[in-house]
């Protein structure tokens, strides 16, 4: 077998036109079919996953959990077990498979833990927890959700990316891990600011080398003139680089849809659908993302292999991510990339059934991220997120019975917001129990109102608002601080700091997010503890009014 991977094109430009479609198209015609297809579904396939799962499914020795610091036992690594699990034996069976319920208690344990038996690896394990727990149930799990989403929105450090806690400098491996999280978390209908993709994505943009590789540690000039990565540029990075990128730009939606046809229709009568809402973002064009793509793709042709000598399976699961965001993205079908894997992975499988990568013996991740390649899994979870991610309504409670008390917006069904004058809304959601379909109405109508035609009432709605995120229904506090943030009124800054100390994660995300819209310049605080996020929050409120006071001093 070829040791080089053979799952880019021949040399060429991509037309930023068509964002890598149509060049897409003309380099899998150059190619030609593949001369397999191998698929999950291969008896071939089957065969080797089964022996994985095998080794999975059974305890794991002492010996495996204490290798490199306890990593195989945290709950990221159970949650990679689990997630092969539910893969294998369906959601059925196997959301109820014992090494599934083990990862989500470890989860659980891991937050109220507050993550300090992780050691140096908390954006892998948060990450990894928020796909797992998508993957045992969409619209479940909702606590762990959002407190594992608070997290990474909390550490992602300002200029965008994400890395080692108490470093200044982002990671691209952890970085990649913080989006698949914040993805996960999205599907799941939890809302993630447009300012922390924004944030990540632009430091992916900053940190590219000028070939289109990518190193572990990033090197950020501050603006777009590519400097020297810091050597060497690593094999296994550089697909978890783009698909992140691939990801930030889907949720930005900066890619358009492939429009499709129903092919039982003649052709006079087909209906294209419909295409999303435009761009997100302001700060981030279709062409930087295209260009960024184009150059890792010409670094990966000429650099690429199926078996890196150094954190191969972890670059194994990267690969499947990225060539499946390719395929949904820009309709890129090769399958020769999956074809080398197998066989690689075929090649490699120890007696046992696991897989060990150099230089550390993280066995039970190195044989999850096998299965999980193997699996297709990101391409399953894109399916997932399509049924799931796009019908839930901001409150997570499912679709109302009534159609046309729904609308698309942002590529999600929402509650279609009752409109009307600020006061009027209000007063009405003070009158509504959270868990009444009606209250997701009023607050997506408040949330869109200006404000503008209510001048002469705005310190009435103030003082409405401040009153409900005082109140005692979660929903209603976190909707009031959502809207606080909108009107951009100082004087509410210390109530907005003060919210943070709230235990529930609904609440902090409220707060949280109300903060970084009033500021206008925040992708994250980039520190370790609630405590340490609260300072910063004090320090910036304070160079804008030295005198402030807050209720804890």
């Amino acid at each position: 077998m070829p040791s080089r991977i053979r799952l880019w094109p021949s040399r060429g430009r991509f037309s930023m036109a068509s964002v890598l479609a149509v060049a897409a198209a003309a380099h899998l015609f150059l190619l030609g079919s593949p001369a397999r297809a191998l698929t999950p579904e291969s008896p071939e396939v089957k065969k080797v996953v089964a022996k994985a799962i095998k080794y999975l499914e059974q305890p794991t020795p002492d010996s495996v959990l204490r290798t490199d610091h306890g990593f195989n036992a945290m709950f990221g690594a159970k949650a990679l077990v689990g997630m092969c699990m539910i893969k294998w034996h369906g959601e059925g069976t196997g959301g109820q498979h014992p090494k599934v319920l083990e990862a989500v208690e470890s989860i659980r344990q891991g937050i109220k833990l507050e993550f300090n038996n992780v050691g140096d690896y908390p954006i892998y394990n948060a990450g990894v927890a928020l796909i797992f727990l998508f993957e045992a149930d969409p619209q479940g799990y909702r606590e762990e959700k959002e407190k594992l989403t608070q997290f990474l929105l909390r550490v992602q450090k300002q200029h965008g990316g994400w890395g080692y806690l108490g470093r200044p400098t982002g990671d691209t491996s952890m970085s990649q891990y913080g989006v698949l999280g914040m993805w996960a978390a999205s599907a799941s209908g939890i809302e993630t600011p447009v300012s922390s993709w924004e944030g990540v994505c632009n430091w992916l943009l900053r940190t590219q080398d000028p070939s289109g590789g990518y190193s572990y540690q990033g090197t950020d000039p501050g603006n777009f003139n590519l400097v020297p990565q810091t050597p060497p540029l690593k094999v296994s990075l550089s697909p978890a680089a783009l698909g992140t990128l691939g990801l930030c730009a889907d949720c930005l939606r900066l890619f358009p849809k492939v429009q499709k046809r129903d092919p039982n229709v003649p052709a006079a009568l087909k209906r294209v659908q419909a295409t999303d809402e435009g761009p997100r973002t302001q700060t981030i064009s279709q062409g930087q993302v295209a260009q960024a793509i184009e150059r890792g793709d010409n670094w990966l042709r000429n650099n690429g292999r199926i078996d890196p000598k150094e954190w191969t399976h972890y670059y194994l699961y990267a690969l499947e991510r990225y060539r499946s965001l390719r395929e949904e993205l820009l309709n890129d079908k090769d399958n020769r990339w999956y074809d080398d894997g197998y066989a690689f992975l075929a090649k490699t499988q120890l007696d046992d059934g696991s897989w060990k990568s150099e230089p550390l013996e993280h066995v039970v991740a190195d044989t999850s991220f096998g299965v999980l390649f193997l699996m297709r899994s990101m391409k399953k979870s894109i399916e997932k997120a399509k049924s799931f991610g796009g019908g839930l309504l901001t409150g997570g409670r499912g679709l109302p019975d009534n159609a046309s008390e729904i609308e698309l917006r942002g590529g999600s069904v929402r509650a279609k917001p009752l409109r009307g004058p600020a006061m009027e809304l209000l007063s009405k959601m003070t009158e509504t129990n959270p868990d009444d379909p009606e209250f997701d109405k009023l607050l997506e109508g408040l949330e869109q109102q200006s404000l503008v035609d209510e001048e002469d009432h705005l310190n009435e709605i103030q003082k409405k608002l401040r009153s409900m995120a005082q109140g005692r229904a979660p929903e209603a506090r976190a909707a009031a601080l959502r809207v606080i943030g909108r009107t951009r009124n100082l004087d509410d800054v210390p109530l907005l700091i003060e919210s943070l100390k709230d235990e529930n994660a609904q609440i902090y995300l409220a707060a949280d997010e109300a903060l970084r819209f009033i500021s206008r310049k925040f992708t994250g605080t980039g520190k370790d503890t609630r405590r340490d996020v609260i300072e910063v929050w004090k320090r910036w409120y304070r160079g804008i009014r030295p005198d402030a006071e807050f209720a804890d001093e």
